[in-house]
């Protein structure tokens, strides 16, 4: 089983307003992948590069998002110890709005 990845708005299409912004949700699944969740940003519609991200926290369940540039993924980190949540984790109580900024 693989996370739900759904985007819920975006906005800037337009030639003046080239800074556009997505706002996507992640839902876990019961198998945290090895180095997170990837964004197919083509698939999501995303346009250039992604300058900016930030989500929704909730440290209820222990951990909170972070999305990685570099790899297009959302990584789930413990709140207690800043570590990757472990690969196989049960993390289907995420369920998170990230909005990405692109240029």
């Amino acid at each position: 089983m693989a996370a739900t990845i759904t985007l819920l708005s975006e906005a800037g299409r337009r030639p003046m307003a080239p800074t556009f912004h997505h706002v996507v949700r992640v839902e876990g699944d019961a198998s945290y992948p090895t180095g997170g969740y990837e964004l197919d940003l083509d698939e999501l519609g995303v346009k250039g590069t992604v300058i900016n991200a930030f989500g929704d926290i909730d440290f209820g369940n222990g951990w909170y998002p972070i999305f990685v540039r570099s790899t297009n993924k959302v990584k789930l980190l413990v709140v207690a110890t800043g570590a990757e949540v472990g690969p196989g984790t049960d993390v289907q109580a995420l369920d998170v709005e990230i909005v990405l900024i692109s240029q």
